[in-house]
């Protein structure tokens, strides 16, 4: 948010929590039941919208659906259904325009979404060419902060333990339903449970595995990267 609240979610619900007091606000639960009954089942993932709709956040978990929730009236308004979220999976384009969904399934897990019309422009391919297998379930996706979300990071897990997993950052290419995507780069052997960017002037990208450790990496060329004091 703009940094003075914070969401997380539960069983079904949403809490909203101030970040200067540390107390919880709001409880969001349930739908309108008209266009969506809200959330059936555990909620892994919440974002805020951008800063023009300060009343907004998303949400998404293990019952397949995004549901878009207004804090003003205390429940869930409307729903996206299909992508299942098993993790930090769900990110926001910075024009607030599209949703970036990575669901734990072994076809078509990333996924771009039009957020005023609800629906799928498109998938973006895990693998562009070559062997499709294994399959890679996804417990988180990002776009990075840049104007353009040039970036994405993505990763998880194989369907077998013993195989691992992978995490990837892929080049947007943007919205358009024919802009392809290209691989820059593949983490292997690695089950990847959490991604995200730092500020663009960093050039800088965490990843966090089940190995215990988080990974920090450069995605600057070592010329650009800025001087350490």
């Amino acid at each position: 948010h703009d940094g003075g609240l914070a969401a997380t979610g539960g069983l079904k619900a949403i809490f909203v929590i101030d970040e200067e007091t540390k107390k919880q606000t709001v409880r969001l639960e349930g739908g309108n039941y008209e266009t969506t009954a809200g959330h059936s089942n555990r909620v892994q993932a919440v974002r805020f919208l951008p800063a023009d709709a300060p009343w907004a956040l998303i949400s998404g978990g293990w019952d397949n659906s995004v549901q878009y929730w207004d804090l003003r009236a205390g429940h869930a308004v409307k729903a996206i259904l299909g992508p299942h979220i098993c993790g930090d999976s769900l990110d926001v384009s910075g024009d607030g325009r599209h949703l970036l969904t990575g669901s734990y399934r072994d076809q078509n897990p990333l996924e771009l979404w039009d957020l005023a019309q609800e629906q799928r422009i498109k998938v973006i391919p895990w693998r562009s060419s070559g062997p499709q297998e294994p399959a890679c379930f996804l417990y988180t996706a990002r776009f990075s902060k840049d104007p353009h979300n040039s970036l994405i990071a993505a990763g998880g897990s194989f369907a077998s333990k013993e195989d691992g997993g992978e995490a990837k950052i892929l080049q947007y290419g943007g919205p358009a339903a024919t802009a392809p995507s290209k691989c820059l780069g593949t983490v292997v052997d690695y089950t990847c449970l959490s991604a995200d960017f730092a500020s663009t002037q960093t050039g800088l990208l965490a990843l966090g595995g089940t190995d215990g450790r988080v990974r920090i990496m450069s995605l600057k060329p070592e010329g650009s990267r800025p001087a350490t004091q």
